[in-house]
């Protein structure tokens, strides 16, 4: 009998694949952080930190692999450090990436020869805020530089499974405001716009498939189904599966909701994912895939409801209930929190959607900063109990792009003498400090703030200025001013 190691296999494909391998007449090791009981003479369970290559030579010794899966995640140098002993565990390494790994390319079907983000991120920089896509690139570019060619990359697309389930803004999200009663949203671009998402149980076909198979040593593959649909169709099937109900609603006011949405701009993409490769190479055929539809209620037929009942989240949540203008019922709220959730969203509800000058958003993004008041042309600010060296933010509508040149016009009152310590940001990094402004109480005074970006790896995402110098019971007042 032929032994496969798997390297955490009990996420969304893990729990599919070791089944399929046993099925298959394979002896399978699973490592896993947490102890668990094999029902079987042919599973090995090997409880303890598989990163820990040390700790897993010594688990594994005397034993021989035709193929290991890794999925754990490693920083790149990390991965760099260890692959050379991570393809000497097996015959057949399978390294799983991601579909985040690829560019901002334009192609009518992507296949696996398209360009990756390390390859791409001086043309399109912001690629280097998806973390976790670059990295996997980066290693997939390292692992292909080698001599050594026993490996095979994987690149699954959106996987679903039991207890897990992807839509746009991420695992259960969506899917857990469906239980819930609320709305979910989209944004307006992505509703005609094409992607994958695949069942873990077909990837697992897939993959067990590809193992001993020399057709796949050195290559990459996608794992995906056949069902290639916009997010439109997606949310109808949602809808009939889950209960799903969702709200269209501009790009804008979706990332304002979802401040890390730079880490999903591939969802926002318009992003078919070719399967042509990986059933010519397995023998797959097309009618032995489950459709999404079938899959999503196979899987939520047997998934636990109570982990999408209750939400411990303050940071999304709250926004989306005014987003959606759809407030979760407190009920659904982790009780330790809930007096938060509430404060938080009521927060939300005042300051989401206000605009100054038409060049920026208010997004109070530090604690004491709140809006007093909101009229047409005018917004005030007060503080409480701000502490020192916290930040009041505004978002730019429109990101300032590098040797952009930009004037914010403001006319401001406040009621103490202050100084204003401006300067602009991507999202708390890459700070440009701007002339410092006094201003004299009870004095309306305008103010024009010249920014003139120059080479930069990111936009500029917010205009702020510091509250070190401001009193207490400081009110901002800010007037639209137009150039």
């Amino acid at each position: 009998m032929k032994n496969v190691l798997v390297l955490g296999g009990t996420g969304a494909m893990g729990m599919y694949l070791v089944p399929e391998l046993l099925k298959s007449g394979y002896k399978v090791f699973v490592t896993s952080r947490q102890k668990r009981i094999s029902d079987s003479s042919n599973l090995v369970y090997l409880c303890g930190n598989a990163n820990d290559l040390d700790w897993l030579a010594n688990q594994i010794k005397n034993q021989e692999f035709i193929a290991c899966f890794d999925f754990l995640y490693n920083s790149v140098a990390e991965f760099k450090n260890k692959s050379s002993r991570l393809l000497a565990l097996s015959k057949q390494y399978f390294f799983i990436s991601s579909y985040r790994s690829y560019s901002l390319c334009s192609t009518n079907v992507l296949k696996e020869n398209n360009p990756l983000k390390s390859t791409d991120y001086i043309k399109y920089p912001i690629l280097k805020k998806d973390r976790y896509g670059y990295n996997k690139a980066e290693e997939e570019n390292f692992l292909q530089s080698l001599n050594s060619k026993n490996w095979t990359i994987i690149r699954p697309t959106m996987t679903f499974s039991k207890d897990r389930f992807q839509f746009f803004f991420g695992d259960n999200f969506d899917v857990s405001r469906a239980v819930r009663g609320v709305k979910t949203a989209l944004p307006e671009s992505v509703i005609h716009n094409r992607t994958n998402i695949t069942y873990g149980k077909d990837v697992a076909k897939m993959l067990v498939l590809l193992v001993n198979n020399n057709l796949a040593l050195g290559e990459v593959f996608h794992t995906v189904g056949n069902d290639t649909m916009t997010w439109g169709e997606i949310a109808d099937i949602y809808t009939e599966v889950f209960g799903l109900e969702y709200t269209v609603v501009s790009d804008e006011d979706y990332k304002l909701a979802c401040p890390d949405w730079m880490t999903m701009i591939d969802r926002f993409l318009d992003r078919p994912f070719s399967n042509e490769k990986i059933l010519r190479v397995t023998g797959l055929q097309e009618d032995e895939l489950t459709n999404l539809k079938n899959g999503l209620k196979e899987a939520w037929s047997v998934s636990d409801l109570s982990k999408f009942i209750i939400s411990q989240d303050l940071v999304a949540q709250p926004k989306f209930d005014i987003l959606t203008n759809d407030k979760t019922n407190l009920m659904f709220i982790n009780p330790k929190i809930r007096e938060k959730y509430k404060l938080r969203r009521e927060t939300e509800e005042i300051s989401f959607f206000t605009k100054i000058d038409n060049q920026f958003r208010i997004c109070i993004e530090a604690n004491g900063w709140y809006i007093k008041d909101s009229q047409e042309g005018k917004t005030t600010l007060a503080i409480q109990n701000v502490k020192d060296g916290q930040w009041l933010s505004f978002k730019f509508i429109d990101p300032l792009k590098p040797f952009e040149k930009r004037y914010i016009n403001l006319t401001v009152e406040s009621d103490n003498d202050v100084v204003l310590k401006p300067f602009v940001h991507f999202n708390g990094q890459h700070i440009k400090l701007l002339d410092a402004i006094r201003l004299y109480a009870n004095q309306k005074q305008t103010i024009s703030i010249e920014i003139n970006v120059s080479n930069l790896e990111f936009p500029y995402s917010h205009f702020s200025i510091t509250s070190t110098d401001f009193m207490k019971s400081t009110n901002l007042t800010f007037h639209n001013t137009k150039k």
